[in-house]
């Protein structure tokens, strides 16, 4: 019989009222040991009140959050946690490196090993050259370092990242994705984040809460399978009624505009019926001209399960 793992993180039921307000509501799930998942939600849909459960901050007023087992709320988890908030929690009078030795003290880093562990967070966040700068004088791009490496230096087992790219720009962002992408397998990582063409390159599995419920689940291929394709065909000369015809029985929507020497057509089909709508163009004796096909973004995946009442997410 294989051997069964503890999850790194385990939540049964967990809700959290604020007075009559339930900012999170009945909500489980499982990540195991060194997932990469992506916590994904409208303002408002109760991410932030989840995160700060999963560090031990909040306490779930019914339901239990385990972190390794261990209660959450339990100094036996938070030990195991690693927490980078929206705006890091930094000392700006302290250089880098004695800012990260301080952060290792305080986390209970044996005294004869904090040296190495803020030297590996130095090399692992690219910190090295700006290590004896004072916190004050670095740019956006190095404090997210900086607090990535605060979150890393007593070797979680489980690390928490509330919009970690907010504010940087195109290269600091891929630099940091990179950082996190290097996590992988060890420790486990939950990431929040607004920008959502992220979430394909960084995470392994993405939870999506709306109105404080768990709205939907899964891999990005799986969300992006669920959609729609659209699609954009260049024709010759036809008659345009002739072709919606034979190919509204493989179309979800079909709309058609004249153009010079034929039509633009803009299709959306339940699935990849490219080959479909070749043939009915060939037995129409109709030339195709132009042909291209578009997933979804994943702000429209993202959009229909949140605004979508009836739309039911990967399993």
């Amino acid at each position: 019989m294989a051997e069964s793992r503890t999850p790194a993180i385990q939540a049964t039921s967990v809700s959290k009222w604020f007075g009559a307000h339930a900012a999170v509501a009945e909500v489980s799930f499982e990540i195991q040991p060194g997932e990469i998942v992506g916590l994904l939600g409208l303002n408002g849909a109760g991410k932030s009140t989840m995160l700060r459960m999963l560090v031990g901050a909040l306490q779930p007023t019914s339901g239990e959050l385990r972190i390794r087992g261990a209660l959450a709320a339990t100094n036996v988890a938070r030990r195991q946690v690693g927490y980078l908030p929206d705006s890091p929690p930094l000392f700006d009078e302290l250089s880098v490196t004695h800012y990260l030795t301080t952060i290792a003290e305080l986390r209970c880093v044996p005294r004869d090993q904090r040296r190495r562990h803020v030297a590996e967070v130095l090399e692992s966040c690219a910190l090295g050259e700006v290590a004896t700068e004072p916190v004050a004088a670095l740019s956006h791009g190095y404090r997210q370092r900086v607090g990535l490496a605060q979150a890393l230096v007593h070797q979680p087992d489980v690390v928490v990242l509330d919009e970690p790219m907010q504010g940087l720009d195109p290269m600091q962002i891929v630099e940091l994705r990179e950082r996190i992408r290097h996590l992988h397998g060890n420790p486990t990582v939950v990431l929040s984040t607004h920008i959502l063409g992220e979430i394909a390159k960084t995470c392994d599995r993405l939870l999506v809460l709306h109105e404080g419920r768990l709205a939907a689940r899964g891999t990005y291929d799986e969300f992006a399978s669920l959609q729609s394709r659209r699609l954009r065909m260049h024709i010759g000369p036809a008659d345009i009624d002739r072709v919606e015809a034979a190919f509204r029985p493989h179309c979800v929507s079909f709309e058609a505009h004249a153009v010079s020497g034929g039509h633009r057509l803009e299709l959306e089909t339940d699935e990849d019926r490219r080959a479909e709508l070749v043939r009915a163009l060939v037995g129409l004796n109709v030339d195709l001209l132009g042909l291209r096909a578009e997933h979804d973004a994943l702000e429209a995946v993202f959009q229909s399960f949140l605004l979508d009442p009836d739309a039911e997410g990967a399993s």
